[in-house]
């Protein structure tokens, strides 16, 4: 475990409500150990808020990480307000990684802010779905991050049905 101050290199909205930050963390980045994972990030120095915020690992390559979050409260509101170059401090990696057997089917299933580390572990299969389906869901369409295409085994659900099936993603299943 490891406390380390990051520079952000994005932040930015992907879906309504919704936002994708990247930072430069080298020292944490080496200890990743896979999908599971999660930092806790000190959103302000100082006393207003001294408690950190857990944040799933949405991604890390090599010297970069990135999470996936929901503006909530005053806290996440914070965070979306940060800007590239700004530094954060985060401690981690925290947590155990999944462990997958590649001889059966797997189907992953996520959404809303739980979303993070379901995407991360889709996109480590680089496009290789042959087995693995992920179902995802969210309010609205405009909370989406991904399309529906259940050509590539990407089924979305919407509670409204603005988009996908119409229900939360045990309807999928």
């Amino acid at each position: 475990m490891i406390f380390e101050n990051v520079t952000i290199t994005k932040n930015r909205e992907i879906a309504t409500g919704i936002w994708k930050m990247e930072f430069y963390a080298p020292e944490i980045s080496s200890k990743y150990n896979g999908v599971g994972q999660f930092i806790q990030i000190q959103i302000e120095s100082g006393w207003e808020y001294p408690l950190r915020r857990p944040m799933s690992i949405a991604g890390c390559n090599e010297n970069t990480m990135s999470i996936i979050y929901k503006i909530f409260g005053t806290g996440t509101s914070i965070l979306s307000k940060k800007i590239p170059g700004e530094t954060i401090n985060i401690l981690g990696p925290l947590g155990n990684i999944f462990n997958l057997d590649s001889n059966h089917t797997r189907i992953l299933v996520g959404g809303g802010v739980g979303l993070a580390p379901i995407v991360n572990l889709w996109n480590q299969f680089n496009g290789n779905t042959e087995n693995t389906y992920l179902i995802i869901g969210a309010r609205t369409k405009d909370e989406h991050i991904h399309a529906h295409e259940p050509d590539k085994h990407i089924y979305l659900t919407t509670d409204d049905g603005s988009l996908g099936t119409k229900g939360t993603v045990m309807i999928t299943l």
